[in-house]
C-alpha cells in the first residue's frame, strides 16, 4: 500500500483502518471475540467482513456512515468470511 491510500474495512460490529487487508480483518476479529465468531461460524460461513482501498493517506479524516467511508474515493471492494480472531478467512460466495 502506499503512503496514499490505505485499507478500511468493517463488519456488522466495527470498523478498522490499516496499511494492509490482513491487518485490517485482524483488527476487526480482535474485536469482535471468539464467542461471536464461533456463533457466526455455528450459524453461516462466519463474521462477513468488507474491505476496500480508500484512496487518502491513512491519517486523513472522512466521515463513515452506515460503516462505510462517505464522500471519498474508494476501489477494489473484497469480501470474505472471518473465520477465528487470529483473522483466517474463507471466500465470500453470494
Amino acid at each position: 500500500m502506499s503512503n496514499e491510500t490505505h485499507i478500511y474495512g468493517h463488519t456488522s460490529l466495527a470498523w478498522a483502518v490499516g496499511q494492509t487487508r490482513e491487518e485490517v480483518i485482524k483488527r476487526l476479529a480482535e474485536q469482535a471475540g471468539k464467542e461471536v465468531i464461533q456463533r457466526c461460524v455455528d450459524n453461516d460461513e462466519g463474521l462477513l467482513c468488507s474491505t476496500c482501498v480508500v484512496e487518502l493517506p491513512i491519517n486523513a479524516s472522512y466521515a463513515i456512515e452506515n460503516y462505510q467511508p462517505h464522500d471519498v474515493p474508494v476501489r477494489d471492494w473484497e469480501y470474505v468470511y472471518i473465520q477465528n480472531v487470529q483473522g483466517d478467512t474463507k471466500p465470500y460466495r453470494s
